[in-house]
Formats: structure tokens, sequence, C-alpha cells
């Protein structure tokens, strides 16, 4: 599995455009679009924040009505934002419901048309998990969409603002941007293989369930109650070192997310107040109000694109557990199916004759 920053959620979205099916293909259209645009129109937020204290540092004749003006603004972009951003998330969620239903009925035809032999050589239980488990994850993620690209828009558009305030300010901010993306990287490139073997040994220990409770009556008459309880705590047991690893990693992780995001947030703020004060030693708030929450909102969407992205290599690693079903399927039945349809080239009679005055004899 490849683990470039954004892979997975390029294979989410892929995963879901195939099965939202050619209608609901268009409402995705639909909803990006309307996500795209309020959160745009979201990152003037902190320019009229700006503006409106700069106004009222400055005092003046003018000044009551540009911070009203400014006031309304602010407000304004709320009720825009959601004017968009509400309808977009019933399209979105609605679709979802669509791309679970779609990517359910097409793994039980897989399932239902696998030969004999192949059921037998695979545990129900654990064929039955890794379904459940793809189909979940594909559904939060498909009901979730608007985070990674208001992640994205956000960003981006937050860089773009402070280069109107200090072109030094926004560089910073990309460069430690491009930094932290570096080391969420990293972290995670260690964490998938591990995801991968906890997830094996669950489809193991639910093999394990399904098996004793779906012959709970042939265990309790033979009083197997003690030993297929030790079982699956072996089974449980075998998971958990890979598990230790996976959660001791995943706290370091964020605690040098964290980190990074303060020191990084406030070496930029005190940089660019020292720096100016000692040009012009008076400094406008407003401004120094907007660089904050410019570079607070490219931290936050760096915080939250963590947590997103995590969640996203859990999906992906999920959703990716069928694979091994529809490779089967592929090999087995489409495969098939395909050189019987190659046999059959031609279609012809020979060595027909048809003697019309007989058969009318024979009538009479």
């Amino acid at each position: 599995m490849k683990n470039f920053p954004g892979s997975n959620l390029v294979f989410l979205v892929r995963t879901a455009w195939r099965y939202a099916g050619a209608e609901d293909r268009r409402r995705m259209v639909i909803f990006y679009a309307g996500f795209f645009c309020a959160n745009i129109i979201a990152s003037f937020q902190p320019v009229a924040l700006g503006a409106l204290i700069n106004a009222a540092q400055h005092g003046g004749d003018g000044a009551m009505p540009k911070v009203l003006e400014m006031s309304l603004l602010y407000g304004g972009v709320t009720v825009l934002f959601w004017l968009l951003h509400g309808p977009s998330r019933l399209i979105e969620r609605r679709v979802a419901f669509t791309v679970s239903r779609n990517f359910i009925a097409a793994l039980y035809r897989i399932v239902t048309e696998m030969p004999l032999r192949w059921h037998q050589d695979h545990h129900s239980g654990g064929t039955i998990n890794r379904i459940r488990k793809a189909e979940r994850a594909l559904f939060q993620f498909a009901q979730v969409q608007f985070m990674p690209l208001q992640i994205i828009v956000r960003t981006v558009a937050s860089a773009a603002m402070l280069a109107f305030y200090s072109v030094w300010v926004s560089v910073a901010a990309v460069v430690s941007s491009v930094l932290i993306a570096w080391v969420i990287r990293r972290f995670d490139r260690d964490l998938t293989p591990i995801v991968e073997k906890t997830n094996e040994s669950e489809h193991h220990i639910s093999s394990a369930l399904h098996d004793y409770v779906g012959n709970i009556v042939t265990v309790l008459t033979l009083r197997m109650q003690g030993n297929t309880g030790d079982e699956i705590q072996s089974r449980y047991d075998r998971m958990k070192g890979t598990f230790w690893k996976q959660i001791t990693l995943n706290e370091w992780k964020w605690a040098c997310i964290n980190l990074l995001l303060i020191v990084t947030q406030m070496g930029i703020i005190a940089a660019y107040i020292v720096l100016h004060m000692a040009r012009d030693r008076v400094i406008e708030l407003g401004s120094v109000v907007a660089i904050f929450q410019y570079l607070l909102t490219i931290m936050q969407q760096f915080f939250q694109g963590s947590q997103i992205f995590e969640q996203q290599l859990y999906q992906s690693i999920d959703v990716h557990g069928v694979d091994g079903l529809v490779a089967d399927h592929k090999r087995l039945v489409v495969s098939k199916m395909q050189a019987k349809k190659r046999k059959w080239k031609k279609i012809g009679i020979e060595k027909l004759v048809y003697d019309l005055i007989r058969s009318m004899a024979d009538e009479e």
C-alpha cells in the first residue's frame, strides 16, 4: 500500500465515486463545489475582524461606521457559509448511504458467486468481519468527505491571505506545514504495517467467535466453555504485542505534532511583532490578530488533518481488507466466464436438410 500523504484519501474518494452510481456522482460534484465555495467565503472572517480592530484602534469620525460595516461583514460570512455548507452536508450524507448500499450489494454478489470449494477454504466468520469492517469504513468516510476538502482549502486560503500582511510570514507558515506533513508521513509509514497486522488478528478472533457462538449448543453439550474461552483469550493475547506498538507509536505521533504546531505558531507571531515594532514602533493590533487567526487556522487544520488522515489510514486498510476476496473472485469466476465467452466465436448448423413434400405427406 502506498503511504505518501493523501494516498489513502485518493483511494477512498475513488472507491466512493465507483460505488456512488451515475446520479449520485453528479451529486458528489455538487456538494464538493458547495464545500469549496463555503470555505473560501469563511476564509475572509479574520480579514473582517482585523479591519474592525484596526478601525477601533485608530478612532476618528469614520471609526464607528467602519466598525459596524466590518461587524456586519464578519456575521454575514458565517451566514453565507452555512447557506452553502448545510445543504451540501445533507446531499453528502444521502450519497454516503447509497455508496454503502451499493458496496454491500457488490460484495454480497461476489460472495454468492464464489465456488463452494472457496467457501470451504475460507472461514465465513472472517469473511463477514472483513466485509462489515470495509463497509463501515467506506460509509464513515463517505459521509464526512467535506473534512479533507475543508482542511485543504482553508490551509491554502490562509497561507494566501497571510501574504497580504507579510510575505515572509506566509512562507514561514508554508515551510513549517511541509515539515509537519513530513513528520506525519514518517509516523504513518511505520504505523501502516502494524495496523494491518492488528486487523488480521481481529479477523482471526472474529472467526473463533463465529465458530463457537454459532455452535453454542455443541459447546455447551460437550462442556467446552472453558477450552473455547481460553482459545479466544489466547488469540487476544497474540494480538497484544502489535496493539501495544500501535498505541505507543500513535501517542508519540500526536505529541510531536502538537509541540511542532505550538512552537511554529508562537515563533512566527513573536518574530512578526518584534521585527515590526523595531521598524515602526507602532503596530496595528488588528493586523496581528488577523495574522494570529490565519496561523491558528493553519495549525488547527493541520492538527485536525492529522486526525482525519489517521482515520483515513485505518479506513483505507479496512476497505483494502476485502481485496483478497475481490482478487479471488476475479481469478476463479470472472476469468473463467471470460474464457468461456472466448471459446464461442461462431455458431453454425451443418448438413441440415428439410424436405417440404415429405413433411406434408407425413402430416396427411
